[in-house]
């Protein structure tokens, strides 16, 4: 059996001192990958929050026994700001620079991009999540099953509010409207329904984590897979897989507070427009028309709030 996180946010406070902040999460982040026992972790950064440099920092943050392996992939924003995972089979996806151009492609033309790139894959991502980087924010549901012909990844289960609903109908909240469409939504985000996707798509099941303490729930490869390369998993149509959802108690009330924090940092970027093209892995010629985010004019803005939110 081999272990699989396919969606996982190392969410580095880059505007904190560095490096010593920096260098303290990617221990910590490694610790956590150690902890559950993970044998390959994708590297899901949003566009907006440095990918490449995240990744490039957990690869040279390597302890000598680690054995789990991380796999560059980008979650990209389209105009719409519809969040969509772009993968290669290296970090190939890190030098596409309107990949990783923070609202360049609309949606339609970032699959586009992605077909017409034999060495790019794309994936239909938390198309359920109650939040506007859905694609069902912007589209008719029809728009998921079409998508998905295009680009055969889906992800079908994210557990990014697992435990908030648990901890909902631990409380019997969910006779209550509010809560019941809710709860609803994210049944849809917990397990898109077949009909939404082709029978032979390939189906992605991550734990969407932004902190190493939620790293519970993977993709479980079952059967004779131990021979097989975690890239030959992820891109097989008849790989057995079964999703893991942790059955660990989890103190809801600190994640909520830590993520408030966190899709606070993410929306003031976003708002006031603070984000610019992670170049780490981009030729010498091109990184030269890219700013620093200290350099960065629209960075001091809101300096010291970001300060502020990252700091949780």
């Amino acid at each position: 059996m081999k272990r699989i996180d396919t969606h996982f946010h190392p969410n580095f406070l880059f505007r904190l001192p560095k490096p010593f902040w920096v260098i303290r999460q990617a221990k910590n982040i490694r610790n956590g990958f150690k902890k559950h026992d993970l044998d390959a972790v994708i590297i899901t950064e949003h566009v907006f929050k440095n990918p490449a440099l995240s990744y490039k920092i957990l690869l040279e943050q390597k302890p000598a026994d680690a054995k789990t392996l991380l796999i560059p992939w980008v979650e990209a924003s389209t105009i719409e700001w519809i969040d969509m995972i772009v993968f290669s089979k290296d970090t190939y996806v890190y030098t596409c620079e309107p990949i990783m151009t923070t609202k360049h492609l609309s949606f339609d033309e970032m699959i586009e991009y992605v077909n017409n790139d034999d060495r790019l894959y794309g994936v239909v991502t938390h198309p359920f999540s109650p939040s506007q980087t859905a694609v069902t924010k912007h589209y008719p549901i029809e728009k998921v099953l079409e998508a998905t012909k295009k680009l055969w990844y889906i992800e079908k289960h994210n557990a990014s509010f697992i435990g908030i609903k648990r901890r909902l109908e631990s409380w019997s909240l969910s006779s209550l409207s509010l809560v019941k469409k809710f709860l609803d939504q994210i049944a849809l985000l917990d397990d898109v329904p077949s009909e939404h996707y082709e029978k032979d798509s390939i189906l992605l099941w991550g734990s969407d984590a932004h902190h190493p303490d939620d790293l519970w729930d993977y993709t479980l490869f079952t059967g004779s897979n131990d021979n097989k390369s975690p890239w030959e998993l992820l891109t097989s149509h008849t790989a057995s897989r079964e999703f893991h959802i942790h059955d660990e108690k989890v103190n809801v009330y600190w994640f909520m507070i830590r993520n408030f924090f966190i899709i606070a940092r993410e929306r003031l970027i976003n708002v006031f427009k603070l984000y610019y093209t992670d170049t780490t892995y981009f030729p010498s010629s091109k990184k030269q028309s890219n700013l620093s985010s200290n350099d960065h004019p629209s960075f001091l803005r809101l300096k010291k709030i970001l300060w502020w939110t990252e700091s949780f």
